[in-house]
């Protein structure tokens, strides 16, 4: 009984060691810089391989990333020009399953086939110079090609398609051509267009906000997304510009004015959001301006975001995975930083997902192949709290600890609220408008005492009886700000007021409180009875409070009620018998 005893404590002791080296193991690494504007790297353990990578930035799930190479590489053009082997403005691009690039080049009027490792293009359609003829582009972008390599191109101030069969000298109108416009048998800001699997055209309309569909030698299109006027309604388009369509028949819109991306069903007078539609934004949940987009046969969206980063929408995802870009914006002649997408202006989606991307100011088009994450960044990172949650192809899960990045102090702390004009001995409260996170402000006042506050955006100073300034500085591990200079005016001091007036050798008036808050008074000797009048002005001479009365002779008291005046410096006027007294009066 013992052994057995002793056995399953041996077993119950090795499990528990097992969990807790398996939790001590599954902890990611999260480094960087800890200042705004650096770069973050996670990782896990040597050996262990990644099939995602959640980064989180305080609560908000910020990017996710997945198995895609990180760094592009070119396979058609890399410098803008004129010459053999150069693509000049690349727009659409096409990838058939023999995985050949056709490319649209609006900078040159034409489309050109790239084979597989070709160093040069060949021409396939238009080159013939700008203009409206049928062997012409004048502003052609968008490009499908179907099985039977005829290629369609959308040519959008001739607003049309143009069809150029597979070997053809000139190519023939497959949709619109009859001026812009919103009939039907016109087509009006042709943005981007897709065709399904029977051959049939969808074509987007910017200017008429909505979604044409076109069977092959239709004279006309049918409306199955938008065509409500622009806006943000769910039967509405606003800023249409991509389009795909799956194997079942169901469109899908990108619209870069609502970021987002509706899906129309066959024959549906709504759309519903499938990707986005939580406000603007670089999120996992957001899209911003999002342009081009590819669907797969399984519903899968793959979306140029911003033309920074492309972005995986699977059906029914909260987010979206980025599966090339987001690690910032590039210069217009870059061709170094080929983890970068900037400009972009149009993708294909093979069926392997390999993702294809063409860079308009860099003429080139790109490649990202699916591959194996060891380790990812995030750069430019913003203030905040960062941790990241990596999922390796076992499935297990690694979290790292918080990493907080602090926010670098601007070159001169902001705006600080709190009066600039104050009385002597005053205590006044200030307030910086907006500030950093963990920085640490300095007050400093000359003539004058920090009551509390140091270190903080908020501090309260007593002053003493001469003008001043105040001095505020940010400090942080990221830096040191410039010195913030507040110049205060110090009102003098104001004792209570003893005025007299010689007449018979003297008479005495007192006004207490003064500074007065709610009530004063005025307390004075007249030698006979006689009629007072009394008159509150401010400093530039307008009456604010009157009062008339009697005085005995003797001691009399007069009270002011300056409960409702503003907190300032003002004339008192008293004037009885054939004497006129004035003296100042502060509220306070």
């Amino acid at each position: 009984m013992k052994k057995i005893y002793l056995l399953v404590l041996i077993v119950f002791i090795y499990i528990n060691t097992i969990k807790q080296a398996g939790a001590q193991d599954r902890v990611a690494t999260l480094i960087g810089d800890t200042c705004a504007g650096g770069t973050l790297t996670a990782s896990i353990p040597t050996g262990s391989s990644i099939s995602q990578i959640k980064w989180f930035i305080d609560t908000t799930l910020l990017t996710v990333r997945s198995t895609w190479v990180r760094y592009g590489v070119a396979v058609a053009g890399n410098r803008p020009g004129l010459g053999d082997g150069q693509l000049y403005q690349p727009m659409g691009i096409y990838v058939d399953k023999n995985k050949n690039i056709y490319v649209v080049d609006a900078g040159r009027q034409n489309v050109t086939r790239w084979a597989p490792g070709a160093t040069k293009g060949v021409v396939v359609a238009g080159g013939n110079g700008k203009g409206a003829a049928l062997n012409q582009f004048y502003t052609p972008g968008d490009i499908v090609v179907d099985k039977n390599r005829n290629i369609y191109v959308a040519d959008n101030l001739t607003y049309s398609v143009r069809k150029w069969a597979s070997g053809a000298k000139t190519g023939t109108i497959a949709a619109g051509g009859n001026g812009g416009g919103g009939g039907l048998n016109q087509l009006f800001g042709v943005a981007g267009i897709c065709m399904d699997r029977f051959g049939n055209l969808f074509i987007v309309e910017l200017w008429n906000a909505r979604v044409t569909k076109w069977a092959p030698g239709a004279k006309a299109g049918v409306i199955v997304a938008g065509g409500n006027g622009l806006g943000s309604a769910a039967n509405q388009l606003g800023g249409p510009r991509g389009v795909g369509v799956d194997y079942a028949g169901n469109v899908y819109v990108s619209e870069i004015s609502n970021s987002r991306v509706t899906k129309w069903a066959p024959g549906a007078t709504a759309g519903v959001i499938v990707a986005g539609g939580n406000g603007s934004g670089i999120a996992a949940n957001q899209l911003s301006a999002p342009s081009e987009l590819s669907v797969d046969s399984a519903g899968n969206i793959f979306v140029l975001d911003g033309g920074l980063r492309i972005q995986k929408w699977a059906p029914g995802a909260a987010y979206g995975i980025t599966v090339a870009g987001g690690y910032g914006s590039t210069a217009t002649n870059d061709t170094t930083h080929m983890d970068r997408i900037s400009t972009s202006a149009g993708i294909f989606v093979d069926a392997r997902e390999n993702i294809y991307v063409s860079d308009l100011f860099q003429a080139r088009i790109r490649e990202f192949s699916r591959g194996i994450l060891s380790n990812d960044q995030l750069n430019d990172a913003t203030a905040g709290y960062y941790k990241v949650e990596i999922t390796g192809f076992a499935g297990r899960v690694f979290k790292s600890p918080v990493l907080h990045v602090a926010d670098i102090p601007l070159l001169v702390p902001g705006p600080v609220t709190g009066n600039k004009t104050v009385n002597s001995n005053q205590v006044v409260k200030y307030t910086l408008t907006s500030y950093i996170q963990g920085a640490t402000y300095t007050w400093e006042v000359l003539n004058g005492t920090v009551l509390s506050g140091q270190g903080t955006p908020s501090a309260s100073i007593k002053f003493g009886t001469e003008n001043t300034t105040i001095y505020l500085t940010a400090s942080s591990a990221c830096g040191i700000s410039r010195r913030k200079t507040i110049p205060i005016t110090v009102r003098p001091p104001v004792s209570p007021d003893t005025i007299t007036h010689i007449q018979n050798k003297q008479v005495v008036v007192n006004l207490y409180p003064n500074p007065a808050t709610n009530t004063t008074s005025i307390a004075f000797t007249a030698s006979k009875p006689a009629k007072y009048e009394l008159t509150l002005t401010n400093m530039l001479g307008k009456t604010l409070l009157k009062q008339k009365g009697n005085v005995i002779m003797g001691s009399n008291k007069i009270y002011l009620n300056v409960a409702t005046l503003n907190k300032n410096m003002y004339v008192v006027n008293l004037k009885y018998d054939d004497k006129a007294i004035q003296f100042k009066l502060q509220k306070q």
